[in-house]
């Protein structure tokens, strides 16, 4: 097992990502001293002799409309960048 990083975009379409199979996410944050407002880091546990599966994520910002299909998604984290004033929702999609 190890811990792998992903950087993934802040978009408004979806965030595709191969990881292996199982891979528990840990936690999404904006990383260093100066994290830009659009990209953001998710941590997770992996085995990495599992063969990787493709997972689909969204980022949302707080106050954006949403489809009902949000409902059907999993809240991974929320990301507070630019010294709070955007915060970022992160789903996957399921």
């Amino acid at each position: 097992m190890k811990i792998f990083k992903y950087t993934i975009r802040v978009t408004d379409g979806p965030i595709v990502l191969d990881m292996p199979n199982g891979a528990r996410i840990l936690s999404v944050q904006a990383q260093g001293p100066n994290p830009t407002h659009d990209m953001l880091t998710m941590w997770a546990l992996v085995d990495e002799s599992a063969d990787f599966v493709t997972r689909t994520f969204r980022t949302f910002g707080t106050g954006q409309p949403l489809s009902s299909a949000v409902c059907g998604y999993v809240h991974i984290g929320t990301v507070l960048c630019a010294g709070g004033l955007l915060v970022w929702h992160v789903f996957e999609v399921n």
